[in-house]
């Protein structure tokens, strides 16, 4: 009896030392995947899966807002963060049509060091919410993800800016910039009473190159989820009716209609004009990717 005793003893021992190593505990944890994916995150939102090849754990935040990650033992992981995108806009009536949403900073590493028990607090940015018509409408900016650690200085994917929508200086002829700074491109309107294509505005600068005209700007691309993917992508602009419209990638938004002018959610991209349903498009939430 003495020694079932201490076997079960040893046993629940070994089971909370076990806890303590590989599953720290953390207030509303949430367990995901299997055998070495088996993480700790306190959020139901977040997605964790095994890659294609079997090798690697990868996991995906992509449900807006702050999640907290517990890491399950030492490593080296890579990671993608991505920005939210600026809304569209839909430009101001009889001067400029809608302006592209710059989209999203896109950060990546392979080398990002960390101990077991460190906690990741990762926060997820809105991509910027739909703007009013001509008469009022503006843009809005993205939000910044982050990676916030004691093991590591914060880390910042900014979100992606809207477009000046005012005259002075023909400012509205110009989209948004990225959230890494590259400008929105600039359209040919002229600042004052347009017809034709001289209401033209600009596409939005992109996480990996400028607007160009009405061409939303350039992402960039990564296979961290094993699919190359291109995040970031600037909105594009428009010269309105059967006019010109802009091109867009990396998850960048078309001028038009619902839901082609709102930028991708969890690719950042800016948004666009929406003709219908009178709005400017929202740009597309931002993203997250751990993998080891």
């Amino acid at each position: 009896m003495r020694a079932a005793t201490a076997r079960v003893s040893l046993l629940a021992l070994l089971i909370s030392l076990l806890s303590i190593t590989w599953f720290p505990n953390h207030a509303n944890a949430a367990y995901y995947g299997v055998n070495k994916c088996m993480q700790n995150i306190d959020s139901t939102t977040a997605t964790v899966s095994l890659a294609s090849n079997n090798a690697d754990c990868i996991i995906q935040f992509t449900q807006v807002g702050q999640m907290t990650w517990t890491v399950p033992f030492d490593m080296t992981a890579r990671y993608l963060m991505v920005g939210g995108g600026a809304s569209g806009s839909r430009g101001i009536c009889g001067i400029y049509w809608g302006q592209g949403g710059g989209g999203g900073q896109v950060l990546k590493s392979t080398s990002l060091s960390l101990k077991a028990g460190d906690t990741i607090t990762v926060n997820v940015g809105a991509g910027g919410a739909i703007s009013g018509s001509c008469a009022s409408g503006t843009g809005n900016n993205g939000s910044s993800t982050t990676f916030i650690s004691n093991r590591f200085s914060q880390l910042t994917a900014n979100g992606g800016q809207k477009s000046a929508n005012v005259t002075a200086g023909n400012a509205g002829a110009t989209g948004g910039t990225s959230g890494s700074g590259n400008v929105g491109g600039t359209g040919r309107a002229s600042g004052s009473n347009c017809t034709s294509y001289n209401c033209e505005a600009g596409g939005g600068g992109g996480a990996g190159a400028a607007g160009s005209g009405v061409n939303g700007g350039a992402g960039i691309f990564d296979d961290i989820t094993d699919s190359n993917t291109e995040y970031g992508g600037g909105g594009a602009g428009w010269s309105g009716g059967t006019y010109t419209t802009g091109t867009a990638s990396g998850g960048g938004a078309v001028p038009g209609s619902s839901p082609s002018c709102n930028g991708t959610n969890n690719r950042g991209g800016g948004g666009a004009d929406c003709a219908t349903p009178d709005t400017g498009g929202s740009g597309g939430s931002g993203f997250a990717v751990i993998r080891f």
